[in-house]
């Protein structure tokens, strides 16, 4: 280090950093009372949008309604079924090899 930092500066940046912090603070309370007002001026479209954003979302994690569970379950009993006729298939292949 060629130059110690003082007090004096030290305390300038401090300063700087809870100023923007500040401005933060401050800018996300503005965002968040503007938003409740959109949402409490327009509660139908808002609801539309959160439900159609929740289905995507249960979508992008496979996740489905209850009212699907039938549906559901015949599929992952389907990939468990081809999932373990494959790894048969593969055990069987192995153990042939194993022979030879």
């Amino acid at each position: 280090m060629r130059k110690a930092i003082h007090h004096v500066e030290l305390n300038e940046k401090l300063q700087q950093c809870f100023d923007l912090l500040d401005a933060i603070t401050k800018t996300y309370r503005t965002y968040n009372v503007e938003y409740i007002k959109l949402v409490d001026a327009h509660p139908q479209t808002m609801d539309t949008f959160f439900r159609s954003f929740e289905r995507e979302c249960m979508v992008s994690f496979r996740m489905m309604d209850e009212t699907r569970r039938e549906e559901i379950q015949a599929l992952f009993v389907k990939e468990t079924e081809e999932r373990q006729k494959k790894l048969e298939e593969e055990a069987l292949k192995k153990l042939e090899e194993e022979k030879k």
